[in-house]
This record gives C-alpha cells, structure tokens and sequence, in this order.
C-alpha cells in the first residue's frame, strides 16, 4: 500500500530513542528498494503521544 501524511526530519538521537522505547505500536519493516540507486529504510510505527512529541519539535521537510 502506500502513505501518505507530513514528514518531520528526526535526529539519529530521535531514532534511538524510539527504537528503545515502549512507544512502538505495531510491526517494524525494512524496506529494499528494486532500484539499486536508493538506499534501504526502516518503518517503525509510533504511538499518538510518540508523533506528537516529534511533531512538535522538530522541523517539517514534507
């Protein structure tokens, strides 16, 4: 499938903090890009209370 929404840019710091969090709501993926050009990324699904920390401190990019 595919989504959409508003895009925040997140320190190194920030993904850590996440990853050992118990704000995690929900299956971790890891995506391989077919295009060899583009860099593989993780998803990692957040709580509302976790999304609005974010989102009302750090920077919207998209």
């Amino acid at each position: 499938g595919t989504l959409s929404g508003r895009v925040f840019a997140l320190t190194q710091e920030d993904a850590r903090v996440i990853a050992t969090s118990d704000q995690i709501a929900g299956q971790v993926w890891l995506t391989e890009p077919f295009d060899n050009a583009s860099l593989s990324f993780i998803t990692i699904p957040v709580t509302d209370e976790m999304s609005l920390h974010f989102s009302t401190q750090r920077h919207q990019i998209m």
